[in-house]
């Protein structure tokens, strides 16, 4: 009879072990799956980070390109007025 009690309380005890154990193996997975999720969600947001930088050099660019441009047009303007005031200077004369 002591033997059995024995064995009775030993078998609850090893399936409350067991029951233990899977429950932490479970919950280390869960763990796990989310880490592994949060992860990849702090890369995506990290890629899109990335992603945004370089489109405000892009616009950088283009905003330096097009100031280039004025500058460009600029100068092309005052060549041409110092060669209309240099033909009126000769007509003048």
């Amino acid at each position: 009879m002591r033997l059995s009690e024995i064995e009775r309380g030993c078998s609850i005890s090893l399936g409350s072990i067991g029951l233990s154990l899977v429950s932490v193996y479970v919950c280390l997975w869960v763990s796990y799956v989310d880490l592994c999720y949060l992860l990849g969600y702090l890369e995506r947001g990290e890629e899109r980070e990335r992603e945004r930088e370089r489109e405000r050099e892009r616009e950088r660019e283009r905003e330096r390109e097009r100031r280039r441009e004025r500058e460009g047009e600029r100068e092309r303007e005052r060549e041409r007025e110092r060669v209309l005031s240099w033909e009126r200077g000769i007509r003048e004369r």
